[in-house]
Formats: structure tokens, sequence, C-alpha cells
């Protein structure tokens, strides 16, 4: 819903006239504002902290695909 959100406001960025964009403006940042974007500089310390994780994840996947061998991935 939130990647939905923010394509929609992506949109009228593009195509709306700038009354409507400053109108609904707010209902966005708020949205960002719960996620905890609140700074452009939040967008980069999240995106690392992403980055940062991604080791982990594919250790849990590498463990997950060890014990269940018997998953190929191949459709039957």
């Amino acid at each position: 819903m939130g990647a939905t959100f923010a394509r929609c406001h992506k949109i009228l960025a593009a195509d709306s006239d700038p009354n409507v964009q400053k109108e609904l403006a707010a209902g966005l940042e708020a949205f960002l504002a719960d996620l905890g974007f609140h700074t452009v500089q939040d967008f980069s310390v999240r995106a690392a902290a992403v980055i940062d994780f991604l080791p982990e994840v594919w250790r849990a996947a590498e463990t997950i695909m060890a014990s269940n061998p018997e998953i190929t991935g191949r459709s039957m």
C-alpha cells in the first residue's frame, strides 16, 4: 500500500496542478514520518542499514535451502 501511495504522489508530481500537489504533500510527509523518514539523510541511512542486513538474509536463505534439498524452485 505504501509503494502505491508513493507512486500516486510521483504521478501527481508530474501531472497535477501545483496546488493539488501542495494540498496532498502533507499526507505523504506524514506517511514517511510514520516510517521514520524525516530528512533526506534518513533514506541514505535506511538504505545502508538494509545493505548491511543482506548478509544475514542470505545466511538465513542458505540455511532454509540446505534444510530443504527437495525444494528446487522448479515447477512440477
